[in-house]
């Protein structure tokens, strides 16, 4: 094989440009074909190739920090879906949708993008759609069993690499060890409650941190980039609205890699202040971790009792949420760090899950019509597992122990049921 990539070789042109720090220029080194054709006469043969085959390896200019791009052509009118492209900018967090049942494959399909905002509108319209109720038994059953599955394959890997290093004398890793325990007492405690349920227990009780999954508005959209542009000229022009323009448009998302993405309350096309915010942190850091949070809360009827949980989204930063743990806002827990617009010790008490955008690269990459920063996309979801492990135990404290799924369930916490094995023997 690299007998077929050497200079010498009669087809290939070799690694030349591949590996760096030649002392001295490599033989053989053709100059660049200017003539896309080349010459040839009536009745002549066809010429052969101008030099030897380049091989993959070359890559003259590759930058490794290219931004991805995908087009996701989106249709005005979805047959009157309330998600319509009217609110998505240049810069906008986006999500995309399943579109389990869209005509067509692959890149050849009908897709659904919305902004973060107008997902959110739909969370606090009430919808049925988007609440968790004790309706959904079955699929919160399947959303259990998957999680458990999970867990289970995550212990087994830290498992291996414990023993991996016990066989070979290594010092142990304490923070292995300690993730080993607490992912061996999320998954008891997860087998428990999920064993109450399958048997109707009254005592079984909802888990919101792996329960949000069943809803079916939320398991269908998720974060799906940064928009970096769009192929129309007005954003706000009634042309996209049904029966007039064209029938879709090409949004172009920034899937991985860098990407401008707004950070304000306002936008250059409408200053009106709160109308089309998107606010990660009024004060963002180079290198902070920017996050779209989850957030859940109970739904009472008139009389008090609990109906449902709802769900809201927020983002958010690293920075911020590191804050919130101090003494300050334990004590203050509606004090929003670090104005008006960021969140609060009740609302990280509240998250069930998280997406983590990317992280900062440019703090100040633009302040006039709408301020912007660049980031480095790298969209990965988060559990509250995860969360706790880097922000402390405060992040989802309050829906850790859930409300009895059953009507007139005596249950204020999991437990009572047959003993679950440990991810780990």
């Amino acid at each position: 094989m690299l007998a077929a990539v050497t200079p010498d070789y009669d087809r290939y042109e070799g690694l030349r440009g591949y590996i760096v720090g030649n002392k001295r220029a490599p033989p053989q080194v053709p100059g660049a074909n200017v003539r896309p054709r080349l010459p040839s006469q009536p009745g002549q043969p066809v010429p052969g190739i101008d030099g030897k085959i380049k091989v993959s390896s070359q890559r003259p200019g590759k930058r490794t920090n290219d931004t991805i791009v995908y087009g996701r052509m989106t249709f005005t009118d979805f047959q009157c879906s309330r998600i319509t492209p009217s609110d998505v900018f240049p810069g906008d967090l986006v999500m995309l949708h399943r579109t389990k049942k869209a005509l067509g494959h692959d890149t050849n399909r009908a897709t659904k993008i919305a902004s973060w905002r107008q997902i959110l509108g739909v969370l606090q319209s009430g919808a049925s759609e988007t609440l968790l109720t004790a309706d959904r038994v079955d699929e919160i059953l399947r959303v259990r069993s998957d999680e458990i599955h999970a867990i289970d394959d995550q212990g087994q890997r830290i498992g291996e690499d414990l023993n991996f290093a016990n066989q070979r004398r290594h010092p142990k890793n304490v923070d292995l060890l300690d993730t080993i325990n607490a992912l061996s007492q999320e998954f008891s405690t997860l087998g428990e409650g999920t064993q109450l349920l399958q048997i109707r227990d009254p005592s079984a009780v909802f888990i919101p941190h792996y329960d949000w999954a069943a809803v079916p508005f939320l398991s269908d959209w998720t974060p799906d980039g940064i928009l970096v542009s769009r192929d129309d000229d007005e954003h706000n022009s009634s042309d996209f609205e049904s029966g007039g323009g064209e029938s879709g448009i090409m949004m172009n998302v920034a899937v991985q890699g860098t990407a401008s993405t707004r950070n304000c309350t306002h936008s250059r096309v409408d200053g009106t202040l709160l109308k089309h915010i998107q606010l990660f942190d009024p004060e963002p850091r180079v290198r902070d971790s920017l996050y779209l949070c989850l957030l859940c809360e109970e739904k009472l009827d008139g009389a008090g009792n609990f109906e449902a949980y709802a769900f809201t989204l927020k983002p958010t930063s690293s920075r911020i949420l590191e804050q919130l743990s101090k003494p300050y806002y334990t004590a203050n827990v509606d004090t929003p760090y670090p104005n008006e617009h960021g969140m609060t010790y009740d609302e990280l008490s509240r998250l069930v899950f998280a997406w983590r955008i990317g992280s900062i690269m440019d703090n100040l990459e633009t302040t006039r019509a709408e301020s912007r920063v660049r980031i480095n996309v790298a969209i990965l979801p988060v559990n509250v597992f995860a969360m706790k492990n880097r922000y402390g135990p405060l992040v989802g404290a309050e829906m850790e122990a859930g409300r009895p799924i059953f009507p007139g369930g005596g249950g204020d916490g999991v437990g009572g049921g047959a003993p679950v094995p440990s991810p780990i023997e």
